[in-house]
């Protein structure tokens, strides 16, 4: 069987975004008890950062994802990854913590918007059919590698160089793999490779791409009920996930644990992340997506309720299961979205999706600020379960589109 060009495309999406999410995101909690001490700043202030950095990509999303219908994918990609390099070599000699919020609020938001899930969705809706949920899990699960790699760089280089160096030597790391890769493999489409797309496959395929050719009005998108209950049901887990992932290195040392074995938590759950990404996308080219979602919604609460109080270490590593887990509810954002819109202007409806949902990120801070008020982060833990149920009480009312005798016959049921 002839090897499809699509899974290098993927292949690389992963492994970029690995790279800058990883770092981003999943190592920023490491740098904030760092950034404490050297700037005399509170947890709140610097959570401010990461949450500014998520704002600013979700007030780009709907941009990013109309261009990408004009501009080739590998050049925003490529630009994107320039400037988070540019963002570390400027971190490298912040002074002050106003310096680290601004440097997340525009390039490291840029580089997370043009090397993420919104591109590597895209290029998963674009190549695949019959396999299109499982190329989403594979493009996005790269930020779960990120998650399991990243961290223990990240610790051990700021033991070895001292938290300015580190930032210096992971950009140069970032830049020698991820600029080469993007620019040499990514295409936006088979048509840009003169290659053939991945044939529908079976009866089921078929009717999960026959949306795949509608084109989307700004307004048409705006007045589609299923936009707005999709923002609503991922903004909801993006608020907790953030909420507790940017706080966990502070929540660690709270409870005691060393940076090194938070960071090895993280790690683990990450691993977890991923395979429940690659699991989730697999599962939803056969099976239902709200049940696959409502799974992943219990995890997260379940994860969130295991901090509360003052955890054992067992309790501690249930919740990176569950959080491993619960996951993959980010793989059936962008199924979800192929499946209500197409394919053809996925970039365009997940851009302002992602504007909505990238709100969240503002959790981060929330808990901080909660932590900071009272001197625990029960209450803040108390609150990401509250907001969960909105969530998921809407995913209770998405249908699939209805058919149209002028348009084509959408999927069966999901």
């Amino acid at each position: 069987m002839r090897w499809y060009y699509g899974w290098n495309v993927m292949a690389v999406a992963f492994s970029c975004q690995a790279l800058v999410y990883g770092l981003a995101m999943y190592s920023f909690t490491f740098w904030v008890t760092h950034w404490m001490a050297e700037f005399g700043a509170s947890r709140a202030d610097l959570m401010w950062s990461t949450s500014f950095s998520i704002a600013a990509m979700g007030a780009m999303a709907p941009f990013a994802g109309r261009a990408m219908s004009r501009v080739p994918i590998r050049l925003l990609m490529c630009a994107g990854i320039a400037c988070f390099v540019l963002a570390y070599v400027i971190l490298s000699r912040a002074t002050a913590a106003w310096q680290v919020g601004a440097v997340y609020a525009t390039l490291v938001g840029v580089a997370l918007l043009m090397t993420g899930p919104l591109v590597a969705q895209a290029l998963g809706a674009a190549w695949f059919r019959r396999n299109r949920g499982f190329a989403i899990g594979i493009g996005i699960s790269g930020l779960a590698m990120g998650g399991f790699l990243m961290p223990p760089l990240t610790t051990w280089l700021i033991g070895e160089l001292g938290w300015r160096q580190a930032h210096l030597a992971l950009a140069a790391l970032v830049a020698v793999v991820a600029i080469p890769a993007a620019w040499l493999v990514v295409r936006s489409r088979p048509e840009d490779m003169g290659v053939a797309p991945e044939p529908a496959g079976d009866e089921a395929a078929v009717a999960h791409t026959v949306m795949d050719g509608r084109e989307w009005t700004i307004r048409e998108i705006l007045g589609n009920r299923a936009f707005w209950i999709l923002a609503i049901a991922f903004f909801t887990p993006n608020f907790a996930f953030r909420g507790i992932q940017q706080n966990w290195g502070p929540y660690a040392a709270d409870i005691g644990l060393d940076a090194q074995t938070a960071s090895f938590i993280v790690s683990v759950s990450a691993a977890g992340q991923m395979v429940s990404k690659l699991v989730f996308g697999a599962l939803s080219d056969r099976f239902g997506l709200r049940t696959l979602y409502w799974i992943a919604m219990a995890c997260l609460a379940g994860s969130a309720a295991l901090l509360i109080g003052q955890p054992s270490m067992p309790a501690v590593w249930g919740f990176a299961a569950l959080m491993g887990i619960a996951a993959g509810e980010f793989t059936l954002l962008g199924v979800f979205c192929a499946r209500q819109f197409g394919a053809r202007d996925f970039g365009k409806v997940m851009g302002m999706l992602l504007f909505l949902i990238t709100l969240g990120s503002f959790g981060a801070v929330l808990a901080g600020w909660i932590r900071d008020v009272t001197g625990s982060y029960d209450g803040a833990y108390y609150m990401l379960l509250a907001v969960l149920v909105p969530s998921v009480v809407a995913m209770a009312f998405l249908h699939p589109p209805r058919p149209s005798p002028l348009r084509p016959e959408p999927a069966p049921g999901q």
